[in-house]
């Protein structure tokens, strides 16, 4: 079990949640991918075990809305939620959407869209 480093907000850096595997399998490769505290944890759905939101620490926009349900190990359902317009009733804009990718094509993603880099030292165990 992890220990919580979370806010009151439901985002947290390698949070205490309860996911699927696969989920937590992807959060702990992106801590060392990305190095611990590069990037914040959005979990607006909760009751869905297999999905989560990735952000920047201390936002919840723009974010990488990421899935694996019905997926391959190793692939995932992504998608870009982008803050509101001005003015707007929404909660968020709808950015691209991505069916089927990899965990590098992630990683790119995560840059693109989010900005989400390296923030120091790689995990123990990294290349």
């Amino acid at each position: 079990m992890r220990d919580s480093l979370g806010s009151a907000e439901q985002q947290r850096t390698m949070p205490n949640i309860e996911k699927d595997s696969t989920i937590l399998d992807l959060l702990d490769r992106l801590a060392t991918e990305f190095g611990v505290g590069a990037f914040g944890v959005v979990d607006h759905w909760d009751a869905d075990l297999c999905a989560i939101g990735i952000a920047q620490p201390g936002t919840d926009r723009p974010l990488l809305y990421v899935c694996t349900w019905q997926k391959e190990p190793g692939r995932y359902y992504a998608d870009v939620e982008l803050p509101p317009e001005t003015g707007s009733e929404h909660p968020y804009e709808q950015g691209p959407e991505f069916a089927d990718v990899s965990f590098s094509e992630l990683i790119v993603l995560l840059n693109r869209h989010v900005g989400i880099r390296r923030t120091g030292p790689l995990s123990s165990g990294a290349a």
